[in-house]
């Protein structure tokens, strides 16, 4: 069975805009925790095996899979995947790509956040200073306003959304 890196640098545009889609983000994932065949992914994501097949053709091709192991069952073979890397990094681009880049790369990160603090019992966060720069601040302003409209919208209950919530600024 192949081992994969530790990490691995996606330095072209094309490749980076691949794990944009959550259904191959899915299969990354996935992979991550044990070789899968495209059958197996199919089952799991819920998708025909012919959009697994053309997901799994795109980040093999690009470098995010590789073929774990090979079988033959009634002379067909089946391929399993895993993941080339445990860690992918995006290396800086520039112009509008760097920026798409950067917010995925956010986005990413706030998502990760948030899932490991729903799923920690024993994690407790808690801001008690923040400090904006006026740019920061007026970011911050619309967001807040942003969240008001939206629990103005839903009955104006206390549930929030996580992905309203995002911090600015610097802490001390």
């Amino acid at each position: 069975m192949k081992i994969p890196k530790e990490k691995i640098v996606i330095k072209n545009w094309p490749d980076m805009k691949l794990l944009f889609n959550e259904d191959r983000k899915r299969i990354i994932d996935i992979c991550r925790k044990k070789p899968s065949s495209i059958k197996e992914l199919s089952e799991a994501l819920n998708l025909n095996p012919g959009s697994v097949h053309n997901h799994i053709k795109k980040l093999f091709n690009a470098g995010y899979l590789i073929v774990a192991e090979i079988r033959e069952i009634n002379g067909i073979q089946e391929k399993k995947y895993i993941r080339s890397a445990n860690f992918f990094s995006f290396a800086e681009l520039s112009g509008e790509e760097n920026t798409i880049r950067n917010k995925y790369i956010s986005k990413e990160i706030s998502k990760e956040s948030f899932e490991t603090l729903e799923n920690d019992s024993l994690t407790i966060a808690r801001i008690t200073k923040v400090t904006l720069s006026e740019s920061k601040y007026k970011i911050a302003r619309k967001k807040l306003e942003e969240l008001i409209a939206y629990l103005a919208e839903n009955n104006r209950t206390g549930d929030i959304d996580t992905t309203f919530i995002s911090c600015l600024g610097e802490g001390e």
